[in-house]
């Protein structure tokens, strides 16, 4: 019989700062204002990533695997390399509103006020162009078919975004 591994916990954004020195610190583009991120490596040992701030945005912190992560903070994107303590990457819209695991291929979806991105490990995989008037929720992504909501004005628009072929489908139109 095969034992079962437990899985690491996934990142946690604090809403405290930790005691100095009871945690091991690590701190990426770190400077005024942070964001704080508590991980778990697979020796399951704790540490805290501390992010520095984009120019508006959200703030999230998502599993991609059972080694990396992806952290927002305010709007700032960070792929880190959750074992290693290292950041591999860092996106270079500094606006991001939210981002969403995806289920292909170590995929993730991030989310200004008005264009979809898709990431894969490597960095950008392409960008919508406008699709919302001011506003975007991304509800999920699966089988590579991204799906959620666009602001037209005067209500929310369902969308859905094939990744596959890069193909927008919504019942609002953006005219810009």
């Amino acid at each position: 019989m095969r034992a079962l591994q437990a899985k690491t916990m996934n990142p946690v954004l604090l809403n405290n700062i930790p005691e100095s020195g009871s945690i091991d610190e690590v701190r990426f583009d770190a400077a005024g204002d942070c964001t704080w991120v508590k991980f778990q490596d697979s020796e399951y040992i704790d540490w805290v990533g501390v992010f520095g701030m984009g120019w508006g945005g959200g703030e999230a912190a998502i599993q991609i695997n059972d080694d990396l992560a992806f952290v927002l903070s305010n709007g700032q994107g960070y792929l880190v390399d959750i074992n290693g303590r290292e950041l591999l990457s860092k996106t270079d819209c500094d606006y991001l509103k939210s981002v969403i695991p995806s289920d292909c291929g170590n995929a993730f979806i991030g989310a200004t006020d008005t264009e979809v991105y898709v990431y894969s490990l490597d960095g950008l995989v392409f960008s919508t162009e406008r699709i919302a008037s001011d506003g975007i929720k991304l509800a999920s992504c699966s089988k590579g078919l991204v799906i959620g909501e666009v602001w037209g004005f005067d209500k929310w628009y369902p969308f859905a975004l094939d990744v596959s072929n890069q193909k927008f489908t919504c019942a609002w139109s953006c005219t810009w």
